[in-house]
C-alpha cells in the first residue's frame, strides 16, 4: 500500500520488492525498531530508483513479537530528519501497530468463539442423543441418530455403520448419499 504522491517509477521499483538485506530495511527488523535515515542513497540501501527521496524513516510492525510488515515514510526534499517530523513517525507508527494487534486478538477471539460454538453444538447434539438412549431400545435406530447428529456437525457428507456377517462386512444405516451410484451399490452389497 502507498499514497498516491509517489511517483510511479518508485512504485514500480518498491512493489517490485525490496531485497531482504537492504540495510535500513534489516536493521528495523532485527531491532524491532524504528529507523530513521538521514539522506537517503537507493544504491547504498539497495532500493532501485528512490533517489528522490530525502529521508526515509521504517518502522516495523509487530504482532506477537515478530515483524509482519514495515511502515516506510519518505520526506521529499529534506536531507535530515527533525524530532518533531520523527515524533510523528514514531506515533502513526504506535497507532498503526496498535490496530494490528487489535485486529489479530479480534481474529484469535472469533477463532475461540468459533470453536466454543463448535463444541456446544456438539455437547447439545450428544446430550440429545443421551436422552434418546432412554426411549430407543433399537441399536440400530440410536446408531442412525447418532450418525444424524454428526453429520450435522460438519459439511455435506454421509456416515455408515458396518457389521460383521461372516466374511463381509455389511452396512446397517447409513446417512446421506456417496453421490455416487456404482459405490452406494458395492456398499449394500457389502
Amino acid at each position: 500500500v502507498w499514497t498516491e504522491d509517489i511517483a510511479p517509477h518508485v512504485v514500480q521499483s518498491i512493489t517490485a520488492g525490496v531485497p531482504a538485506d537492504a540495510p535500513a530495511f534489516l536493521e528495523a527488523a532485527r531491532t524491532h525498531a524504528p529507523v530513521f535515515v538521514d539522506g537517503w542513497e537507493a544504491g547504498e540501501q539497495r532500493v532501485a530508483a528512490t533517489d528522490d527521496y530525502g529521508t526515509v524513516a521504517l518502522y516495523p510492525m509487530l504482532v506477537a513479537g515478530e515483524v509482519v510488515g514495515l511502515l516506510a515514510v519518505g520526506l521529499l526534499d529534506t536531507r535530515e530528519w527533525t524530532e518533531q517530523d520523527r515524533a510523528v513517525v514514531r506515533a502513526a507508527g504506535r497507532s498503526m501497530n496498535l490496530s494490528l494487534e487489535r485486529a489479530e486478538v479480534a481474529s484469535q477471539l472469533q477463532t475461540q468463539r468459533d470453536a466454543l460454538h463448535a463444541r456446544t453444538q456438539a455437547l447439545e447434539a450428544f446430550a440429545e442423543l443421551t436422552r434418546d438412549l432412554t426411549l430407543e431400545a433399537d441399536p440400530h435406530a440410536l446408531i442412525r441418530r447418532a450418525q444424524e447428529i454428526i453429520l450435522s456437525l460438519l459439511p455435506d457428507g454421509y456416515a455408515l455403520y458396518w457389521e460383521r456377517e461372516g466374511d463381509r462386512l455389511l452396512v446397517r444405516t447409513q446417512v446421506g448419499q456417496v453421490g455416487n451410484d456404482a459405490l452406494q451399490r458395492q456398499l449394500d452389497a457389502g
